[in-house]
């Protein structure tokens, strides 16, 4: 399957995410500026790529902990860098 291209906010939300590590997704909110329901779309996107993982979380305001798949994440740049 071809890998999917994240647009500019996803790319800041991954980029985001890697640099904190986790993040729930409405402190993703706070950085973007995006609604709640925007951001959850987009992190299910991503998330359905293979981008990111979303954790159940009973200690997070969503009950959701977000993080990045290095798998993922480390060989789709390698694949962009390459073309």
């Amino acid at each position: 399957m071809e890998p999917k291209e994240l647009n500019e906010t996803q790319k800041k939300m991954l980029a985001w995410i890697e640099k904190a590590g986790a993040a729930s997704p409405s402190r993703l909110s706070a950085e973007t500026g995006l609604s709640p329901k925007e951001t959850w779309g987009l992190l299910n996107q991503m998330a359905e790529w293979g981008y990111v993982v979303i954790r159940d979380d009973p200690d997070s305001v969503d009950g959701a902990l977000v993080l990045a798949n290095a798998q993922r994440t480390m060989s789709q740049f390698k694949q962009i860098k390459r073309k």
